[in-house]
Formats: structure tokens, sequence, C-alpha cells
């Protein structure tokens, strides 16, 4: 293994002291630029790599991180930020000023007012949950300022984003026809309903179901997929008016909001045999349904996750240039029913022995 140089090395080569060394490496204090010149020519031949994290804390430098997601719901989204705020005390000694700002919803237009009025100037890093490629303009230009962008929970791949961490949208929606699939015996109406057709994320995610349905259960009817805008009264109101004037025997939603909204409507209906739900997301009141058997499975997506390691990973971007082999990292996919519903709690009690 080769030897580490150091300014200990350098200075050894050169033959000057380690502090002019240290001054000519780190910018700071007088010294004359023949001097500098031929320091960092020594370095470089000695293939000296700076510890650019150390050169940031001795200038008292904050990188400044902008969140931009929206706050509705807030049961999940909630999470997301849980993992931020983790993230930003684990990497206390990077000195991370982490400012969130929340749009109304995945709505494009109101995401790139708010973005449009993001100052560049002081900004090292930008994490964000796009609604669609229409902000493809708006992420380059942050990238072309040089802040590097991340998504989290959806995507553009169309933009120069330096990486998407989520779940992969097109494998847990073939899940969820999967399971959709098997708990109708592959028979039936199913009832879809989707956050917004528009949004690249969630689009694949019903893409995935679709083609799971068409291809390995071709005797199941789809019903929609209506449109919620990410309100769950508005997803409860959907399916409320699909079983009370339809025959349905399965619901599949692509989101939390809508796994809430169709699981109350659900609760509050009066029909012996409920149709089949199976939705996304781990949230109290779909494990408190899960457990009643109003919902049947939830596949999560550990918003927690995304948004601990957006953090800690774009900070190891900006201080060390690090840069991830794939620009998706994919969150794991898991399915919960009645039998396993509490094993997530259960693994997180694990950190407190």
């Amino acid at each position: 293994m080769d030897e580490k140089v150091t300014i200990k090395s350098i200075a050894k080569a050169s033959g000057f002291s380690i502090g002019t060394i240290d001054r000519a490496l780190n910018d700071r204090g007088r010294i004359k630029l023949e001097t500098k010149e031929k320091i960092l020519s020594i370095a470089d031949q000695l293939g000296y790599k700076p510890n650019k994290l150390a050169s940031a804390l001795s200038k008292n430098q904050t990188i400044r991180l902008v969140a931009v997601f929206p706050f509705e719901p807030d049961y999940y989204y909630q999470k997301i930020k849980d993992g931020m705020l983790d993230a930003q005390n684990e990497l206390n000694e990077y000195s991370i000023q982490l400012d969130f700002f929340h749009p109304e919803s995945l709505e494009p237009k109101t995401q790139i007012e708010m973005l449009a009025n993001i100052n560049k100037l002081d900004l090292n890093g930008l994490i964000l949950s796009p609604g669609d490629d229409s902000l493809d303009k708006l992420i380059n230009s942050f990238v072309d300022h040089g802040i590097p962008t991340v998504t989290i929970a959806n995507d553009t791949p169309t933009s120069k984003r330096l990486f998407y961490i989520g779940q992969n949208m097109y494998r847990a929606g073939m899940l969820g026809g999967e399971l959709i699939g098997k708990l109708l015996s592959g028979r039936g109406n199913v009832l879809t309903l989707i956050a917004f057709s528009t949004v690249y994320s969630l689009e694949k995610r019903y893409l995935g179901f679709e083609d799971m349905i068409k291809k390995e259960y071709p005797n199941i009817q789809i019903i929609g997929p209506y449109e919620f805008h990410d309100w769950d009264n508005v997803a409860h109101n959907i399916v409320a008016n699909a079983i009370a004037n339809e025959e349905i025997d399965g619901i599949f939603v692509a989101s939390a909001a809508g796994t809430v909204g169709a699981a109350r409507a659900l609760e509050e209906s009066t029909l012996l045999k409920k149709p089949v739900l199976v939705g996304y997301d781990d949230v109290a009141y779909i494990k408190e349904m899960i457990k009643a058997g109003i919902i049947h499975a939830t596949i999560t997506q550990d918003p927690y996750s995304q948004g601990f390691y957006s953090v800690k990973l774009l900070a190891k971007n900006i201080v060390e240039g690090w840069l991830p082999k794939e620009d998706e990292l994919f969150t794991s996919l898991q399915v919960l029913m009645k039998s396993n519903i509490d094993d997530l709690d259960f693994v997180k009690n694990l950190d407190n022995f």
C-alpha cells in the first residue's frame, strides 16, 4: 500500500517548514506567490490529496443544504424530515445548516415557484422531491451553478440530478399487483387510485402494477386509475362512491394518503364483505387498519432512510467529492401484513439495547 502523502512529507521533500506548507495548501496567511507555486507543484508530484473536510472546518465554513418537499400528508413526510435532522445531528462536525421549504403538494407549478425564489449564492446542495420533468430546467440551473442536487421519494432522471434515493417504483408496483392478484385468486374488479398521473415515480409504480396484472392475472378487470392529488379525503370519497355503486372486489392505491383515505371509507362502510385493499407505507393508521383486517397488505419504502441518507451522502459528495456507483439508490421493499405488522417497530426498538 502506498504511503499517505502528508504535510510533513511535503515539508521534507521541499525544504520548507510545516507552517509554510500549511499556508500554501490551505490558502491562508501571508506567503510569496513563488513559494506557494513551488509547494503546490511538489505536492502534486507526490500525489497529495487534500482533506477537504479538514480544510472546510479550518475555514469555519458552513455547509448549507436546502430540502424541498411537501409537508402533506405530514404522517409520511415527517419521517423524511426526521431522517434528515438525525443525519444533520450525526454529522455535527460538518457544520451543516439545513433549511426546509414545503410546497403545498407535488404539483409542479408550486415547486417551480418555490425553487425560483431560492438564493443560489450561499447554497451548497439541494435535496428535492420533484413533481415531474417540468422541473428539469430549474434543477439543471442549480447544478450548473455548482450546486449538487439529490432527488428523494420521487425522481426526474432526465435532469442533471446527482442521484435518486427511494423506492424502486416499478418493482414496488409489480409487487402490489402480485399481492392483489394472489389475494383475489386472479379474478375480480379492482378499483385503482393514483395521487398524480403525471408524477414520474407514481406513474412508474402504477405502470408496474398494471403490467403485472395484464401479464399474470388477465381475469382481473382494472377500474381507473382515479386521481386524488395526495389528499386522503378525496381518496375517501372516490372509494366510498365506488363501493356504493359498483361491484368492487379489490382496491389498489399507489401512495400513503390514498391508502389512508380508502381504509377510512371501508371502515365506515356497512358491506358484509369488504374489498381487498393493498396500499403503501407504514404510518400509524395504516398499521391500525391492517390489524383490524381493513387493509390486507402495505408495501413500505422507508422514508426515514431516504431523508437520512440524502443528507449524509450529499454532504459526503460536497466535502469529499464522493460519487455513487449508480445514480439510483433504492431503499428496501417490505410487505407488511397482519402477521408481521410490528416487525419494523421491533427492529427499531433493538437500537435501545
